[in-house]
C-alpha cells in the first residue's frame, strides 16, 4: 500500500485475515485499501475492527471517511466524533482526508 498498489494489497491482506482472523489492524488496512473501489466491503472491515477494538480512534475515522464518499454524512459525522473522542491526535490526522472526501462528496475534482 505504501508504493501506491493500493488495490494489490487486498489479497494480501485477505490471506493475512485467514491467518489472523481476530487482528484490528487487518481489518483496518484491507479496509483502506478497499475504500478506493469497495466502499461497503471497506466500511464492513471498519466495522469489524471496532467490534474487535472499540477504542480503535482510526477505524471509527477510517469507517467515517468511507461514510462520506457514500453520501451518509450524519453517519459519517458521528464516527468522528467518536474517533476524535477517543483520541484528539486523530483531528490533525483525518482533517485532509475529510476535506478530500467532502470535495469528491461535492463532486469536485
Amino acid at each position: 500500500m505504501n508504493v501506491g498498489k493500493v488495490r494489490e494489497a487486498i489479497p494480501h491482506f485477505d490471506r493475512a485475515n485467514r491467518l489472523k482472523p481476530d487482528d484490528e489492524e487487518i481489518y483496518n488496512f484491507r479496509g483502506t485499501a478497499r475504500r478506493g473501489g469497495d466502499l461497503t466491503g471497506a466500511i464492513a472491515d471498519f466495522d469489524k475492527a471496532t467490534e474487535l477494538n472499540p477504542k480503535n480512534a482510526r477505524a471509527y475515522g477510517d469507517r467515517g471517511i468511507a461514510q462520506l464518499l457514500l453520501w451518509k454524512d450524519t453517519q459519517a459525522q458521528k464516527d468522528f466524533a467518536k474517533c476524535f473522542e477517543l483520541d484528539q491526535g486523530m483531528r490533525k490526522v483525518f482533517e485532509l482526508l475529510i476535506e478530500k472526501a467532502k470535495a469528491k462528496h461535492a463532486g469536485k475534482p
